[in-house]
Protein backbone atom coordinates (compact mmCIF):
# COMPACT_ATOMS: atom_id res chain seq x y z
CA UNK A 1 0.00 0.00 0.00
CA UNK A 2 1.56 3.63 -0.89
CA UNK A 3 2.56 5.50 2.12
CA UNK A 4 -0.08 8.31 1.45
CA UNK A 5 -2.95 5.91 1.41
CA UNK A 6 -1.81 4.17 4.35
CA UNK A 7 -1.11 7.10 6.19
CA UNK A 8 -4.54 8.43 5.71
CA UNK A 9 -6.14 5.35 6.11
CA UNK A 10 -4.77 4.42 9.45
CA UNK A 11 -4.42 8.02 10.99
CA UNK A 12 -1.07 8.33 10.98
CA UNK A 13 -0.89 12.17 9.74
CA UNK A 14 -2.76 15.28 11.13
CA UNK A 15 -5.91 14.09 11.95
CA UNK A 16 -7.47 11.50 14.17
CA UNK A 17 -10.15 9.40 14.34
CA UNK A 18 -13.05 10.44 16.73
CA UNK A 19 -15.54 7.76 16.46
CA UNK A 20 -15.34 3.73 15.26
CA UNK A 21 -17.72 4.97 12.84
CA UNK A 22 -15.27 7.35 11.03
CA UNK A 23 -13.22 4.93 10.92
CA UNK A 24 -14.80 2.52 9.01
CA UNK A 25 -15.70 5.15 6.30
CA UNK A 26 -12.14 5.80 6.02
CA UNK A 27 -11.28 2.20 5.40
CA UNK A 28 -14.11 1.40 3.16
CA UNK A 29 -13.28 4.37 1.01
CA UNK A 30 -9.74 3.78 0.71
CA UNK A 31 -10.56 0.41 -0.29
CA UNK A 32 -13.38 1.30 -2.87
CA UNK A 33 -10.64 3.99 -4.61
CA UNK A 34 -7.98 1.20 -4.40
CA UNK A 35 -10.20 -1.19 -5.69
CA UNK A 36 -11.29 1.38 -8.41
CA UNK A 37 -8.00 1.96 -9.69
CA UNK A 38 -6.65 -1.31 -10.21
CA UNK A 39 -10.28 -2.22 -12.30
CA UNK A 40 -9.01 0.84 -14.73
CA UNK A 41 -5.83 -0.75 -14.78
CA UNK A 42 -7.11 -4.34 -15.74
CA UNK A 43 -9.37 -2.71 -18.50
CA UNK A 44 -6.58 -0.83 -20.07
CA UNK A 45 -4.18 -4.04 -19.99
CA UNK A 46 -7.03 -6.39 -21.53
CA UNK A 47 -8.42 -3.92 -24.06
CA UNK A 48 -5.77 -1.04 -24.57
CA UNK A 49 -4.04 -3.23 -27.43
CA UNK A 50 -3.48 -0.98 -29.74
CA UNK A 51 -1.08 1.36 -28.07
CA UNK A 52 2.16 1.93 -30.94
CA UNK A 53 1.73 1.41 -34.13
CA UNK A 54 3.56 1.34 -37.15
CA UNK A 55 4.51 0.74 -40.75
CA UNK A 56 6.80 0.82 -43.11
CA UNK A 57 6.42 -0.26 -46.76
CA UNK A 58 8.94 -0.88 -49.75
CA UNK A 59 11.07 -3.39 -47.69
CA UNK A 60 13.50 -5.90 -49.70
CA UNK A 61 14.01 -9.00 -47.81
CA UNK A 62 14.43 -12.46 -48.68
CA UNK A 63 11.34 -14.54 -48.84
CA UNK A 64 13.67 -17.12 -46.68
CA UNK A 65 16.37 -18.04 -44.84
CA UNK A 66 19.50 -18.80 -46.96
CA UNK A 67 18.08 -18.24 -49.99
CA UNK A 68 19.05 -15.52 -52.70
CA UNK A 69 15.25 -14.49 -54.17
CA UNK A 70 13.95 -11.27 -52.57
CA UNK A 71 10.08 -9.93 -51.86
CA UNK A 72 8.98 -6.47 -51.46
CA UNK A 73 6.71 -6.40 -48.51
CA UNK A 74 5.48 -3.84 -45.70
CA UNK A 75 6.25 -4.52 -41.88
CA UNK A 76 4.10 -3.55 -39.33
CA UNK A 77 4.39 -3.48 -35.94
CA UNK A 78 1.62 -3.27 -33.18
CA UNK A 79 2.96 -2.80 -29.66
CA UNK A 80 0.32 -3.21 -26.44
CA UNK A 81 0.41 -3.32 -23.20
CA UNK A 82 0.66 -7.19 -22.80
CA UNK A 83 1.26 -7.77 -26.57
CA UNK A 84 3.86 -7.37 -29.51
CA UNK A 85 2.98 -8.14 -33.39
CA UNK A 86 5.47 -8.27 -36.25
CA UNK A 87 3.96 -8.48 -39.52
CA UNK A 88 5.47 -8.93 -42.72
CA UNK A 89 3.08 -8.83 -45.44
CA UNK A 90 4.58 -9.38 -48.93
CA UNK A 91 3.31 -7.45 -52.45
CA UNK A 92 2.30 -9.18 -55.37
CA UNK A 93 4.61 -8.39 -58.30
Amino acid sequence: MPLPTATSTFGLGRRRWSSPQQCYQRCLRTVLVNYGILLCFYIVCNFGQGWEVGYLTGVHTQYKALLPKEITATVGVHIGLRSVNITLLGQHV
